[in-house]
């Protein structure tokens, strides 16, 4: 990571605590961005078309957000050591779209609720079917990928 002053530093987890504004200020707007509010996650962890970063926490969870950070904690812990694939990125963008009429269509269109959703839904969601669907593609890119690769 490179700073303002002209130092550098290697880090292998960055943690950026936004309240209700979504800003990135270590990243290239261009890069990625919010634009009032508005950030285009599957299942609000995944970024399509970037295969190195998972984002936790960005909801604004009712009842609370700890079962929400937990939930999708172990998501990340699945796919940090390969047992969850988020699906191709055209699969991403088309279940970004559904997930936000699910979540988010039936709140206030303001920026503060951008990240509104309720946790029990969400929470079964990623339990019963997106998690065990990420684990069988996790499954399946191993088991097309030479033996000697898989170490």
């Amino acid at each position: 990571m490179h700073f303002a002053d002209g130092t550098a530093e290697d880090f292998d987890v960055v943690v950026h605590a936004t309240g209700y504004n979504i800003t990135f200020p270590f990243f290239d707007p261009d890069f990625l961005s919010a634009p009032e509010n508005h950030i285009r996650l599957y299942k609000r962890i995944f970024k399509p078309g970037m295969d190195d970063v998972a984002f936790i926490g960005f909801a604004q969870a009712t009842p609370t957000l700890f079962p929400f950070v937990e939930c999708q904690t172990r998501l990340v812990a699945a796919w940090l050591v390969g047992r969850y694939a988020p699906p191709p990125v055209a699969e991403m963008e088309r279940v970004i779209d559904e997930d936000q009429q699910k979540y988010t269509a039936h709140m206030v269109q303001r920026p503060r609720h951008t990240q509104q959703l309720d946790y029990f839904l969400y929470e079964h969601d990623l339990r019963v079917r997106e998690i065990p669907a990420g684990m069988e593609r996790a499954r399946r890119q191993q088991a097309r990928r030479p033996v000697e690769a898989r170490g």
